[in-house]
Order: structure tokens, then C-alpha cells, then sequence
């Protein structure tokens, strides 16, 4: 159990690599010790009956203890007894929230609520129609008083992701375009957003977003770029996709970097070190410190992240890359899944606080 504490809030991450005997009773213990309202619970678990079975009773003492967290569960390949996955709990001070509301369907869940000045969203969404539910995701928004304007970052887990993603592409780009978001390379409010793939038993996959508003001049937002890579502008970059590189939240006391899923892909666009995992970790690596560094952070700012890898194998290699890089790893999960290219072996996402 690792826990990142910025201020009044806390994200703890369980790498099921090295899990504790009743590590959840630990986690519990800890957020009714420091008065912790959880927001929501990022589970990623093997697809397999059993694991799921376990991961639904754990997730629901998480519900019974709490007011009902949202919950995003993403499920990954199965290894069988050798995991390699983990949960990840974002939570707050219960006497810096007010005004939390729900909406939530068969399909879907959100949690609106008020932090100090500025009011924040996130939801989640099982889907097999990307269309449909960028629909429901706008009618949901509406309920809750937000608009498509006010989503600062998105992830996207789709079920075979190497037969779906330009059909997905297609839908998301038509959402912006149909809610006037702009996504030409110097669009400022263009969310980053992660695109992997999962492999769910039922064949869904998963959406989970964030938004964010508040009163004029309460925080502004920064499109964050990497010089060494192109921009995911729609039309030139393949599979068209449409997403920032990062996105600085910058408000009076806080600042939040959402790191877009990022891989060795180079600035023509093109995959760089094919077929070679430690080639593809290292370039991950400096690319995600040069988003950092663009905002003024550092990887020890870093609370939540995923790894994302084609093979069990590179997990050891990315510990040892780390290690001599001085990148802190113990935030991030590891996750086994499909990259959005099939030359593609490696890919990291995250959220950086200071």
C-alpha cells in the first residue's frame, strides 16, 4: 500500500505484486483514521470469474463503509495465478467537501461535488456503442450542471481495442465537433485522454472521466506539449485520434497535470524502438519527464498512474529503467493490456500534484 498525500488529499495505490494479508482492512483503517471521503476506487482485475468475484466483495466493503464511491472497473488479460494488477483509491478530507451529488444508471455512475472554490466531476461508463455513450455522457453532465466544455481529462479502456479504435476515433472526434471543442494543435481545452485496450468477459469497454469548473479567474487551464512528439489533432496522426499530450490545472493553491497515455511514438509519428521493449520504456520515461518539466514538476509529483505493457516480462525491466533514471514507480499500476498499436509494447498514464 502506497499512499500520496497532497494537502487535504490522499491517493492510495494497491500493486497487487506486492499485496498484504488484509491489505483492504489496512486501507480502511487508514481513511477512517484520517476522515476520508472516497471519491473513487480504480480497480483493475484479471478477467476471470474468480478474480472478479473477489474484486466485486472487496469493492463493496469499500460501498457499504462509505457513500457510494464511484467505482471504475477495468478488466485486463488473465495470467492466471500470476497477477499483475492493483486498485487505486483517490479521496478527500470530508470537511473540505460539500454539495456531493450522484447520478447514475445501469450503465453508469457520477459524483459532482464542491472542493474549496472550484467544483469538480468524475464519472464512468461501461459501453459497447462509443456513440451512444458520448449521448448518455451529455446527459448526464446536464444533470448534474456541467457541460462537455468542462471535461479536462478522459480514459477510455476498449474491448479489442486493434479492431475498435478507429471506429472509436471517429466517435470522439464527432463529440468535440458536435460540442464545438476544439482539436487543432493549439486548441487549449482539448482534454488529454488514454486509449488501451481491455478484454472484458461481457465485451464492454470502459470510460472514465473527469471535469471541472468554477467561478471566473478561480483556475486556469494549459495545454502541455511535447516537443518530441506530434500532436493527436484528428486527421494526420494514425487511427486519427483526438487528444492533448497533458493538461495544467493551475488554481490558487494547487497544481494538477494530467498526463495523456503516453508511448514511443516519435514526432513524424511514427513508433520508435519496434520490437524493443527497453528501448520503448526509456523513451516513455523522458517523455513523460518532459511533461513534467513543461509544468514545472518533477516524477516525485506524480500520485497516480498506470503502466501499461503488451508483456509480463518488460515489468521488470521498467523497475530497473526507473531505478536508474530516479523515476519513482510505486504509484503506478501494472497493468497487462493491448496498446492502441500493435508495434506498440508500453505506455504510462498520470496525474501529478504540487
Amino acid at each position: 500500500m502506497q499512499v500520496y498525500q497532497k494537502g487535504t488529499q490522499y491517493y492510495i495505490t494497491i500493486n497487487f505484486q506486492e499485496e498484504q494479508h488484509n491489505v483492504h482492512s489496512i486501507v480502511l483503517e487508514f481513511i477512517k483514521k484520517h476522515k476520508l471521503a472516497i471519491i473513487y476506487i480504480k480497480a483493475f482485475i484479471e478477467n476471470t470469474p474468480i478474480n472478479n468475484k473477489d474484486c466485486d466483495l472487496a469493492l463493496e466493503i469499500y460501498k457499504q463503509e462509505f457513500n457510494n464511491p464511484l467505482i471504475i472497473k477495468i478488466e485486463q488479460i488473465s495470467l492466471g495465478n500470476n497477477r499483475i494488477c492493483g486498485i487505486c483509491l483517490f479521496c478527500i478530507e470530508k470537511e473540505f467537501l460539500s454539495g456531493i451529488k450522484h447520478f447514475q444508471t445501469k450503465e453508469c455512475q457520477y459524483i459532482s461535488y464542491q472542493y474549496k472554490n472550484l467544483y469538480y466531476l468524475w464519472g464512468t461508463q461501461v459501453f459497447k456503442n462509443a456513440s451512444l455513450m458520448f449521448e448518455q455522457c451529455i446527459y448526464a453532465l446536464n444533470e448534474l450542471q456541467f457541460a462537455p466544455k468542462d471535461i479536462i481529462r478522459t480514459w477510455f479502456y476498449l474491448d479489442n481495442i486493434n479492431e475498435n479504435y478507429a471506429n472509436f476515433n471517429i466517435a470522439r472526434k464527432d463529440f468535440f465537433e458536435q460540442n464545438r471543442i476544439d482539436y487543432d494543435e493549439g486548441a487549449n481545452d482539448l482534454p488529454p485522454s488514454t486509449g488501451i485496450g481491455c478484454n472484458s468477459l461481457f465485451g464492454n469497454s470502459v470510460m472514465q472521466l473527469s471535469a471541472l469548473k468554477g467561478d471566473m479567474g478561480a483556475f486556469k487551464k494549459k495545454r502541455i506539449y511535447n516537443a518530441k512528439q506530434s500532436e493527436a489533432n484528428g486527421d494526420k496522426y494514425l487511427f486519427r485520434p483526438t487528444f492533448s499530450r497533458a493538461m495544467l490545472i493551475e488554481s490558487l493553491d494547487l497544481s494538477e497535470l494530467h498526463i495523456s497515455g503516453t508511448a514511443s511514438v516519435g514526432k513524424k509519428g511514427e513508433t520508435l524502438f519496434q520490437n524493443d521493449g527497453i528501448g520503448q520504456i526509456e523513451t516513455t520515461l523522458h517523455y513523460i519527464k518532459h511533461l513534467l518539466e513543461n509544468a514545472n514538476m518533477t516524477p516525485i509529483d506524480i500520485c497516480e498512474g498506470t503502466v501499461f505493457m503488451k508483456d509480463k516480462y518488460l515489468y521488470k525491466h521498467f523497475i530497473d529503467i526507473c531505478q536508474k533514471m530516479n523515476f519513482p514507480h510505486e504509484v503506478l499500476i501494472p497493468v497487462i493490456a493491448d496498446i492502441c498499436r500493435q508495434n506498440l509494447l508500453f505506455e504510462i498514464d498520470g496525474i501529478a500534484k504540487k
